[in-house]
C-alpha cells in the first residue's frame, strides 16, 4: 500500500461522528505489542464529549501496548488535535504509519500513561497472504472491516535490538459513532503454523465474518463459529467473556486476560504451535458517563 492509498483510507469525513482506526498486532518470542492509529478515537471520553457537543473535526491517537508473557509492560494511549496525512503516511504525534509495496511499518514515540516514561519501538511488517475483502460489519452506519495483512512477519527493534515474530494489520471505519449502531462485537485472531484465521462476531443480524488466509490465498466467508456457547463467563466488570475458543474443531481455552475495563477485555493464549488473541468491546457500555469517565485515567491529552 503506497501513501497515495493511505490518504484515500484518512478521509475527511463530513459527518462529526465517521471514524477509522488502522491497527497492528505482534507477536515476537514472549512479547505482544499492539499499536492502533486512531482518527475520531474510540474509547476516549474526551472524543465522546466532542462528539455530544456536536464539534466536526475529531481528534487523533496512539494507542500501543506492550506485554510480555501476559503482563502489561507498557501502555500509550496519546490524544492530539490532528493527524497529518502525506505521500508518506500518516502521523500523530511522534508516532508514525506507513506503507512501502508489500510492508506496512509503524514507528511508536509517545509518553506512556499513567507514568510520563516514553515507549519508543519499530515494527515492520511484510505480507505473508493477500490483504482480504472489506466487509460490513453493519449496514446502518456503514461499519466496514478490512484485514489488510491477516498473517505477516514481522521486525520488532525495541532498545537497539531487532527480534523476529508474526503479525497482524487490519483497518476499521463507518459513518457514525460506534455504541449508536453496532453495540458491540468479539474479534479473534488465531496464528497456527501455516495458516491465520479471524472471527468477527458483531452483535446484531446476520453472520459474523470468518477470514482464512495462507501463503497461497484468503478466504472470508460466514463465520461458522458457536459463538453463542461459547460467551459463558463474565469479567470482574460483568463485561461478557469467552469461556472457551473454538478453532477448526479444537476446543481451546480462551488465554489470559492481559486487560479488563467495564467495556473492554483483551485475552492472549499459547497453546500448541497456535497463538490466539481475543478482544471484547462493547461501545454502548462505553457511553455509561461513568465508564467512559474512568478512560481518563489510561489517557493523555497530548499538545503537539
Amino acid at each position: 500500500m503506497n501513501g497515495d492509498a493511505a490518504a484515500r483510507l484518512w478521509p475527511d469525513f463530513s459527518a462529526n461522528e465517521g471514524y477509522r482506526w488502522y491497527y497492528v498486532d505482534a507477536v515476537v518470542d514472549d512479547l505482544l505489542v499492539v499499536a492502533i492509529f486512531m482518527r475520531a478515537p474510540v474509547f476516549s471520553a474526551r472524543e465522546l464529549s466532542r462528539q455530544k457537543r456536536g464539534e466536526n473535526v475529531p481528534a487523533a491517537a496512539v494507542n500501543a501496548a506492550i506485554y510480555r508473557n501476559g503482563r502489561r509492560e507498557g501502555w500509550v494511549f496519546s490524544e492530539f488535535a490532528r493527524a497529518d496525512v502525506s505521500s508518506d503516511g500518516i502521523a500523530i504525534g511522534a508516532s508514525t504509519l506507513s506503507w512501502q509495496g508489500d510492508a506496512a511499518k509503524v514507528h511508536i514515540d509517545g509518553r506512556q500513561s499513567p507514568w510520563p516514561t516514553q515507549m519508543k519501538l519499530d515494527l515492520t511488517l511484510t505480507a505473508m497472504a493477500p490483504a482480504a475483502r472489506e466487509v460490513v460489519l453493519a449496514e446502518a452506519g456503514d461499519h466496514r472491516w478490512q484485514a489488510l495483512m491477516p498473517r505477516a512477519t514481522v521486525a520488532l527493534t525495541r532498545g537497539g535490538t531487532t527480534r523476529q515474530g508474526h503479525g497482524y494489520h487490519d483497518t476499521n471505519h463507518g459513518r457514525r459513532a460506534l455504541g449508536v449502531d453496532l453495540s458491540r462485537w468479539r474479534w479473534t485472531r488465531v496464528h497456527g503454523p501455516d495458516e491465520t484465521d479471524i472471527y468477527y462476531l458483531p452483535e446484531g443480524p446476520g453472520a459474523g465474518v470468518h477470514v482464512r488466509a495462507d501463503r497461497i490465498s484468503t478466504v472470508t466467508s460466514a463465520c461458522e463459529e458457536d459463538s453463542e456457547n461459547m460467551l459463558q463467563a463474565t469479567s470482574g466488570w460483568g463485561l461478557p467473556l469467552p469461556r472457551a475458543l473454538r478453532h477448526r474443531g479444537r476446543v481451546l481455552a480462551p488465554g489470559q486476560l492481559i486487560e479488563s475495563s467495564p467495556f473492554y477485555a483483551r485475552l492472549w493464549q499459547r497453546e500448541g504451535g497456535i497463538d490466539a488473541l481475543t478482544e471484547i468491546a462493547d461501545f454502548g457500555r462505553f457511553r455509561s458517563p461513568l465508564f467512559s469517565w474512568m478512560s481518563y485515567f489510561r489517557s493523555r491529552a497530548e499538545a503537539a
